[in-house]
């Protein structure tokens, strides 16, 4: 009995994550990736399972090399789906408190590292004092005898 291909789907963003995954399986092209999903062959194992390579050419809008070299990377031994990973977490299943401190945290992460700027933490970088130029001496006793003759004028205004 031939594989049934009654799978098709008509949206082509559904298709999107099958896409991927037929990408991530397989070592194939974007376009070999969306023909083969368009077709109905959703995962590596479904195209390695089909009895008829005829269904599965005249299925998937390809040519027929490319065709073939699809059938034969997913029909290759090695060619299989990756391991799954930890199972997500759902929201339902985590206490309110996981779910406000999440989101919160990065709000309380940046007021932490304003804080520690604040403190003058290692985090902020040391202030340079500039060289102490003939220049710069010379512009400052200028500075420090004008605010003096200042100070005596406002001293003596009663």
């Amino acid at each position: 009995m031939p594989f049934p291909l009654a799978r098709r789907q008509k949206d082509p963003g559904r298709l999107e994550p099958y896409i991927l995954r037929l990408q991530l399986e397989l070592p194939l092209t974007r376009r070999q990736a969306e023909a083969c999903a368009r077709a109905g062959f959703l995962s590596h194992a479904e195209i390695a399972a089909v009895d008829d390579d005829d269904i599965f050419r005249r299925a998937v809008d390809l040519p027929e090399e490319q065709a073939r070299a699809v059938l034969a990377l997913a029909r290759a031994p090695g060619s299989k789906a990756p391991q799954a990973g930890p199972a997500p977490q759902l929201a339902r299943e985590r206490t309110a408190g996981e779910v406000v401190a999440r989101a919160v945290r990065p709000v309380r992460e940046r007021a932490a590292k304003l804080a520690r700027r604040a403190e003058g933490s290692p985090l902020q970088p040391p202030s340079r004092k500039p060289a102490d130029t003939p220049e710069r001496r010379r512009r400052r006793a200028e500075g420090d005898a004008l605010e003096a003759d200042l100070d005596e004028a406002l001293s003596k205004d009663p």
